[in-house]
């Protein structure tokens, strides 16, 4: 009686921890990943892998999704059901609830059974407390040049302590968006963008905020078109311009003058081929310190072919000598100026004088974090302080901290308060991308405005300086991509025309770069579209791009991809076999020339069936199978000849004596 007592309460003792183990000692075990202590949006889609392993090997189980509400957990509707494998990812999308937490259940052959729950995910939006978000106003939708564009921005929501707000503008110059990015006082919850943009581009504002619970929220402004004349831009039109710009001359107003801090200097270039001009670089270099300073932004548009600028004089300049070093001008179709054009580059200078001549770099005297050898967790906030002896006009403090084990950095660069006693202090949050680990000060960075800066590192034993990173996902599986598509393959686009790109990526959890790149056959010359990709469901990630008039005439194919995720995997080499099936074409507007489209049951096209016919396009029909000897020989005014993929025979001769054609093979 005494031993079947003791066997009840063994018995029991187990079945408190969740695992009954039977007298062959192999219980069942089950264990979650993923998703661990993060925190999603409503809506956002939550994914937790499972493995289940022990007892018998043959397994009946049963799941559901769970939500904390009303301060008790309970059962999330119509989100439970049978596992069909003793391992795999589970997905849910919480429409309310604070929190979610998968439950499964498990039973094998032999009678044992279990039951475990992941850890729970914080959900936002859903207690009580609204999302983040950010509204957006722009006072134009077009605009010429030389006018301003401005857009209100103001940010609610979320628990009202705010972090993190940065603000700038996009503009879409040579088949890119480029961006300026400014970081805000964290006061700033409301403001105004204000830009002049100096090239006929499009233009988008944007601002992305976060609060102190870590909700984040990013917003981007409608496209505001840039024309360089009112009514519209009126350039020409695909002229596969590869002519670069030349430079004339280069003047300064204030030659040869000696000028001090705050005297303003106006410089001007004078260009030939100058339409379409997108970038004008002036060097000028100190002759004796080797110093130089790049003015290379805000140039005016003048009549006839003139650039100008203004440029204020800053006590950061050397004193001395100041010459023309170089000069870098492009246009809108990538052509530049290469070698500089100027003869007598010396013969343009102006002297500076009255500076402080600051040479002193700073000394960095102490790097502390606030949580020194703590082990930290995704979510938790540390302070960072730098004190630095020669500490005024401080630009830049970067810290940046390196994995023992992997080898992997993060850069603490920017958000550095400024406090009392020359010290500078930064906070940083433990992201979910940082591996598993101890974390050490790597090295050091600081510069002030005369370019003075640290150069090595001052700290003797950075090693003494570190935290350690548990619990995080330790994702090294890179993205693989299934598949890339276009809407409109094998076609033939013209001037503002819109493609969609689709990507299909396998493993597509916290994807956090796209691009796509495709070159032209002819040129060689290549668009790169690696942004404004939205996300879909089935791991689809798609994205439109406009056919602009800087992309030259010819056929586009894919080039090359790469994909990233949030923890540095990347897909590497190319994983689309055949690139070159995904295709398409620009040519100019084909409206004004004189087209011949052959009849649609012409299957065979016979030996010389079209030789001499006068027109600029023949389109040929898809029914079309074969295309023989000389059958457009000698069409002296053709331009451009559209024959469809489908056509498997084409004689090497069918377009003899035709010196200026163009054969476009479109496909499905």
């Amino acid at each position: 009686m005494r031993k079947l007592l003791y066997l009840l309460i063994a018995v029991f003792i187990l079945v408190i921890n969740g695992t009954i183990a039977f007298a062959d000692g192999n219980p069942i075990e089950i264990e979650f990943e993923g998703n661990s202590n993060l925190k999603v949006n409503v809506g956002e889609k939550v994914s937790v892998k499972y493995y289940i392993s022990g007892g018998s090997g043959t397994y009946s189980s049963i799941y559901k999704w769970e939500k904390f509400l009303d301060d008790q957990w309970m059962e999330a509707e119509g989100s439970s059901g049978n596992l069909l494998a003793d391992s795999g990812t589970l997905t849910f999308i919480p429409e309310n609830g604070t929190m979610v937490r998968l439950w499964i259940h498990v039973e094998d052959s032999g009678g044992r059974e279990t039951e475990g729950y992941s850890a729970s995910i914080r959900v936002f939006g859903a207690d009580g407390i609204d999302l983040l978000s950010i509204n957006m106003q722009l006072d134009k939708n077009e605009i010429v040049l030389g006018e301003s564009i401005t857009a209100t921005y103001v940010i609610g929501g979320g628990n009202g302590q705010y972090q993190n707000i940065h603000y700038g503008w996009g503009i879409y110059n040579h088949g890119l968006w480029e961006f300026e990015d400014t970081l805000a006082d964290a006061s700033q919850v409301s403001g105004i963008i204000s830009y002049t943009p100096t090239i006929e581009s499009e233009v988008k504002f944007w601002v992305s905020a976060e609060d102190s619970e870590g909700r984040t929220a990013e917003k981007y402004s409608e496209i505001v078109k840039v024309n360089s004349k009112p009514g519209g831009n009126t350039g020409p039109i695909l002229n596969n311009d590869i002519a670069p710009p030349l430079i004339k001359n280069v003047t300064v107003d204030k030659l040869g003058q000696t000028l001090h801090s705050g005297d303003v200097i106006n410089l001007t270039i004078e260009i030939e081929e100058e339409s379409d001009i997108s970038s004008c670089q002036i060097v000028f270099r100190n002759i004796e310190s080797n110093a130089t300073i790049n003015c290379s932004k805000t140039f005016s548009h003048n009549e006839d072919g003139i650039y100008s600028m203004e440029y204020t004089i800053n006590n950061s300049m050397n004193n001395g000598k100041w010459v023309l070093s170089s000069t870098y001008i492009i246009d809108y179709y990538g052509n530049y100026t290469g070698e500089n054009q100027i003869p007598d580059k010396s013969a343009v200078f102006f002297f500076v004088d009255g500076n402080a001549f600051d040479t002193s770099a700073p000394i960095i005297k102490n790097v502390t974090v606030d949580k020194q050898g703590q082990t930290l967790h995704t979510g938790d906030v540390i302070n960072l302080t730098v004190e630095i002896e020669e500490e005024h006009n401080i630009t830049t403090c970067q810290l940046v901290f390196k994995n023992v084990i992997n080898n992997s950095t993060i850069n603490c660069m920017s958000s550095f308060n400024h406090r009392e006693d020359e010290t500078y202090s930064f906070e940083y949050t433990i992201n979910d991308s940082m591996n598993n680990g101890k974390w050490v000060l790597s090295h050091t960075y600081i510069s002030d405005q005369y370019d003075n800066y640290t150069g090595e590192n001052q700290i003797q034993d950075h090693s003494a300086i570190y935290f350690f990173v548990e619990d995080n996902a330790s994702d090294t599986t890179a993205p693989v991509i299934k598949n890339v598509t276009i809407d409109k393959q094998g076609q033939i686009l013209h001037v503002g025309d819109v493609i969609n790109l689709t990507i299909v990526i396998e493993e597509e959890s916290d994807i956090s770069t796209c691009q796509v790149v495709f070159r032209n056959e002819d040129t060689g010359s290549t668009i790169n579209c690696s942004k404004w990709f939205t996300h879909r469901e089935n791991e689809t990630y798609t994205m439109d791009d406009n056919i602009y008039d800087s992309m030259s005439n010819g056929k586009w194919v894919l080039s090359h991809t790469y994909i990233s995720d949030k923890y540095g995997n990347y897909t590497g080499e190319n994983q689309i076999q055949d690139k070159a099936s995904v295709f398409f074409y620009v040519m100019p507007s084909f409206d004004d020339l004189n087209i011949v489209m052959l009849p649609g049951n012409l299957r065979i096209i016979q030996a010389e069936a079209f030789s001499g016919l006068a027109c600029d396009v023949i389109i040929v029909s898809d029914v079309c199978e074969s295309i023989g000897e000389r059958a457009f020989a000698d069409c002296e005014k053709l331009k451009y000849a559209i024959v469809p993929e489908s056509v498997s025979e084409v004689a090497n001769s069918a377009f003899a004596g035709c010196d200026n054609v163009y054969v476009i093979r479109t496909g499905p």
